[in-house]
Protein backbone atom coordinates (compact mmCIF):
# COMPACT_ATOMS: atom_id res chain seq x y z
CA UNK A 1 0.00 0.00 0.00
CA UNK A 2 1.30 3.57 -1.15
CA UNK A 3 1.96 5.96 1.52
CA UNK A 4 1.44 9.85 0.83
CA UNK A 5 3.24 12.56 3.04
CA UNK A 6 0.49 15.24 3.25
CA UNK A 7 1.15 18.62 3.79
CA UNK A 8 1.17 18.52 7.95
CA UNK A 9 3.86 16.26 7.67
CA UNK A 10 1.43 12.70 8.73
CA UNK A 11 1.66 9.78 6.47
CA UNK A 12 -2.09 8.69 5.27
CA UNK A 13 -2.61 5.59 3.11
CA UNK A 14 -3.74 4.79 -0.08
CA UNK A 15 -6.81 3.99 1.03
CA UNK A 16 -7.09 6.81 3.74
CA UNK A 17 -6.38 9.35 1.50
CA UNK A 18 -9.42 7.89 -0.84
CA UNK A 19 -11.73 7.95 1.73
CA UNK A 20 -10.42 11.64 2.80
CA UNK A 21 -11.49 12.10 -0.56
CA UNK A 22 -14.29 10.77 -0.92
CA UNK A 23 -15.43 12.52 2.49
CA UNK A 24 -15.41 16.02 0.79
CA UNK A 25 -18.02 15.14 -1.85
CA UNK A 26 -21.10 14.62 0.46
CA UNK A 27 -23.08 13.55 -2.76
CA UNK A 28 -21.40 10.44 -3.68
CA UNK A 29 -22.97 8.90 -0.73
CA UNK A 30 -25.57 10.58 0.70
CA UNK A 31 -28.66 9.98 -1.28
CA UNK A 32 -30.71 13.16 0.65
CA UNK A 33 -27.87 15.39 -0.82
CA UNK A 34 -29.74 17.35 -3.87
CA UNK A 35 -26.16 16.64 -6.36
CA UNK A 36 -26.89 12.65 -5.33
CA UNK A 37 -28.59 11.99 -8.56
CA UNK A 38 -26.73 14.71 -10.68
CA UNK A 39 -24.67 12.27 -12.43
CA UNK A 40 -22.50 15.38 -14.22
CA UNK A 41 -21.43 16.45 -11.10
CA UNK A 42 -20.24 12.62 -9.60
CA UNK A 43 -18.27 12.13 -12.69
CA UNK A 44 -16.52 15.56 -12.40
CA UNK A 45 -15.92 14.47 -8.31
CA UNK A 46 -14.73 11.33 -9.47
CA UNK A 47 -12.48 12.58 -11.82
CA UNK A 48 -10.99 15.51 -9.30
CA UNK A 49 -10.77 12.38 -7.04
CA UNK A 50 -8.71 10.04 -9.32
CA UNK A 51 -6.45 13.11 -10.49
CA UNK A 52 -5.88 13.40 -6.43
CA UNK A 53 -5.24 9.93 -6.11
CA UNK A 54 -3.21 9.54 -9.23
CA UNK A 55 -5.34 6.54 -10.66
CA UNK A 56 -7.90 6.16 -13.18
CA UNK A 57 -11.87 7.02 -12.13
CA UNK A 58 -12.68 2.91 -12.34
CA UNK A 59 -9.62 2.49 -10.28
CA UNK A 60 -10.94 4.87 -7.29
CA UNK A 61 -14.43 3.65 -7.86
CA UNK A 62 -13.57 0.01 -7.54
CA UNK A 63 -11.63 0.89 -4.40
CA UNK A 64 -14.09 2.82 -3.02
CA UNK A 65 -17.00 0.60 -3.52
CA UNK A 66 -14.41 -2.32 -1.46
CA UNK A 67 -13.95 -0.21 1.37
CA UNK A 68 -17.65 1.18 1.32
CA UNK A 69 -18.68 -2.71 1.39
CA UNK A 70 -16.23 -3.54 4.38
CA UNK A 71 -17.55 -0.82 5.98
CA UNK A 72 -20.89 -1.78 6.12
CA UNK A 73 -19.80 -5.67 6.82
CA UNK A 74 -18.22 -4.48 9.94
CA UNK A 75 -20.79 -2.06 10.93
CA UNK A 76 -23.35 -5.08 10.61
CA UNK A 77 -20.88 -7.63 12.98
CA UNK A 78 -20.82 -5.01 15.40
CA UNK A 79 -24.94 -4.61 15.31
CA UNK A 80 -25.28 -8.62 15.49
CA UNK A 81 -22.25 -8.89 18.32
CA UNK A 82 -23.70 -5.98 20.11
CA UNK A 83 -27.49 -7.53 19.52
CA UNK A 84 -26.19 -11.28 20.70
CA UNK A 85 -24.87 -10.02 23.99
CA UNK A 86 -21.87 -12.27 23.79
CA UNK A 87 -19.40 -9.63 25.12
CA UNK A 88 -16.07 -7.96 24.00
CA UNK A 89 -15.41 -9.97 20.45
CA UNK A 90 -11.51 -11.58 19.44
CA UNK A 91 -11.58 -10.88 16.10
CA UNK A 92 -9.55 -7.84 14.73
CA UNK A 93 -11.51 -5.34 13.04
CA UNK A 94 -11.76 -3.21 10.30
CA UNK A 95 -8.85 -1.06 10.75
CA UNK A 96 -10.51 2.11 9.05
CA UNK A 97 -13.92 1.35 10.45
CA UNK A 98 -13.43 4.46 12.89
CA UNK A 99 -12.25 6.83 9.60
CA UNK A 100 -15.23 6.13 7.94
CA UNK A 101 -18.03 6.46 11.02
CA UNK A 102 -19.01 9.32 8.61
CA UNK A 103 -21.22 7.09 6.71
CA UNK A 104 -22.67 5.43 9.18
CA UNK A 105 -25.79 7.40 9.10
CA UNK A 106 -25.99 7.11 5.13
CA UNK A 107 -25.77 2.99 4.80
CA UNK A 108 -28.96 1.32 5.53
CA UNK A 109 -29.23 -2.65 6.35
CA UNK A 110 -32.34 -3.53 3.72
CA UNK A 111 -34.84 -5.16 5.67
CA UNK A 112 -35.09 -8.82 4.54
CA UNK A 113 -38.54 -10.67 4.90
CA UNK A 114 -38.82 -14.39 4.00
CA UNK A 115 -41.33 -15.65 2.26
CA UNK A 116 -41.02 -19.41 2.86
CA UNK A 117 -43.95 -20.10 4.42
CA UNK A 118 -45.66 -19.99 0.64
CA UNK A 119 -43.24 -22.91 -0.22
CA UNK A 120 -44.76 -24.79 2.20
CA UNK A 121 -48.41 -25.19 1.25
Amino acid sequence: MVNEVMDNGTHKSTNELLIDCVRGYPHLYNHQDKNFKNNLMKENSWNEIASVMKMSVSECQVQWTRLRDKFAREKRQMELETRSGSGASRRTTFALYETMLFLEKHIKRRQYVCLCYNLLY
